[in-house]
């Protein structure tokens, strides 16, 4: 025997509400914030990072490692947690049902692996040389461009100081690699210009035409170029044509130097010819 029941109007609202209030409550429980924890290291040697910036992806939820490395956040399900740190690629992930999230960054540094030019104009890795090297490229020259193309390694190079000539625009400029060396000989440096050492000035190159600059310092340096390179060697790398490739750069520029100060002439007195003064010559 079967049994039909019929709900009237009134009471089949009063039914369903109950169901409805719980559905959105379950709704709402579900998009309550969890907490991540994790830990970020390097994936070069395995160290663990500190500072490294973990930030809900859209918000202003945010915190850093700390000393192990380690880290926690509230975030949905639905949200991307993104790793920041200085010299590594960003990383985002997304958050989903896990409640452990552990990141492993890269890094962005490539110095390791630069080729230098050496003495004798071989390339090496800097990081297979066991003596001190560094190379600025033409582009960083031109920066800041001087008369002089020594004088644009003024404070990009450590170990080397220069002392520009008060003769003006042209003038020579003393380069010092690690300090003096000898009283009465000479404590300049080597330069040599695509392999060939030069025993003139190098003030009349132009940065335009540089495409590096190497600076060996001490003897041990640029041992290979015998006493000539006591004080150390600066390797210049000339632009050169590539097969296959057509470039054509234009420059121009002008400078313009004026004298701050300007000593004061007098006419009063003079060197005299063997110690006697002629009033009647010509002032």
């Amino acid at each position: 025997m079967s049994t039909n029941y019929q709900l009237k109007p009134g009471k089949s609202k009063q039914l369903y509400l109950p169901f409805l209030s719980l559905a959105i409550s379950f709704s709402a429980f579900g998009q309550q914030p969890a907490n991540i924890s994790g830990k970020v290291t390097s994936a070069e040697n395995q160290e663990v990072l500190i500072g490294v910036t973990v930030m809900v992806q859209g918000s202003a939820n945010a915190t850093a490692t700390i000393a192990k490395g380690e880290y926690s956040i509230k975030a949905n399900p639905d949200d991307t947690l993104v790793f920041s740190y200085i010299g590594f690629n960003e990383v985002r992930v997304a958050v989903g049902n896990r409640k452990t999230i552990n990141v492993t960054l890269q890094s962005t540094a490539r110095g390791l692996n630069e080729v230098v030019v050496t003495a004798l104009g071989i390339r090496r890795e800097e990081r297979s040389l066991t003596y001190a090297v560094q190379s600025i490229k033409g582009d960083q020259l031109n920066k800041a461009k001087e008369t002089n193309v020594i004088n644009s390694l003024q404070g990009k190079v450590a170990g080397v100081t220069i002392t520009k000539d008060a003769t003006g625009p042209g003038g020579e400029s003393k380069v010092l690699i690690r300090g003096n060396r000898s009283i009465t000989n000479s404590n300049e440096p080597l330069y040599v210009i695509d392999g060939v050492p030069l025993s003139g000035s190098v003030s009349m190159l132009s940065s335009d035409d540089i495409e590096s600059m190497t600076v060996l310092k001490g003897a041990s340096a640029a041992a290979l170029y015998g006493s000539q390179g006591q004080n150390g060697a600066i390797l210049i790398t000339t632009k050169r044509g590539k097969a296959g490739e057509t470039i054509i750069n234009y420059t121009t520029g002008f400078t313009l130097d004026k004298a701050a100060v300007l000593p004061e002439l007098q006419f009063e007195y003079g060197q005299g010819d063997a110690g006697v003064y002629n009033e009647n010559s010509e002032h």
